[in-house]
């Protein structure tokens, strides 16, 4: 691409292939929770899903994006809500307890990361694990876990749990 081509849109920039995994799992939800998924992330989860955010990231990169990627009228990625129907995050290994409180019962919980296994400390009665076969990888107790280098997901593991009480 060339950086001086009409839209004046940033040719350098894309997302880690685990972020867009990730974001890829993602339900179309009006509130979600993100964590550690970077303000470009942000930026490509909002295009997937719509939703309002609560976030950790840094919001002036994320300001910057929004105005060079996102139509005027979709600038307003951010809310203050006290609930969430969706939580995201990436980099962690253990569903974190005060998001899952956050959490509407039926609302979707995905987790990620490339450091270690992922261990959900939740009585079965409160979630439902949503798993699907890959092409590549192998089965978790919650998830899936890819091995492949060559697609940029090496020792990358991910659950996606939905809220049941």
């Amino acid at each position: 691409m060339d950086p001086t081509e009409s839209l004046g849109l940033s040719p350098f920039l894309v997302l880690d292939a685990k972020i867009a995994f990730l974001i890829s799992q993602m339900e179309t939800t009006p509130i979600t929770y993100a964590r550690n998924i970077g303000p470009l992330g942000l930026v490509g989860a909002y295009t997937k899903t719509n939703s309002k955010f609560i976030h950790n990231e840094d919001q002036i990169k994320i300001d910057r994006y929004v105005l060079e990627y996102l139509p005027k009228e979709n600038h307003d990625l951010v809310t203050l809500a006290q609930t969430v129907d969706q939580v995201i995050v990436f980099g962690e290994t253990i569903v974190n307890e005060n998001l899952w409180k956050k959490l509407n019962v039926g609302g979707w919980y995905i987790l990620a990361t490339d450091k270690g296994s992922l261990k959900i400390e939740l009585d079965y009665e409160e979630y439902e694990a949503f798993g699907k076969r890959w092409p590549f990888g192998e089965s978790t107790e919650f998830g899936w876990k890819f091995k492949e280098e060559e697609w940029g997901l090496l020792n990358y593991e991910f659950l996606k749990i939905r809220k049941l009480s």
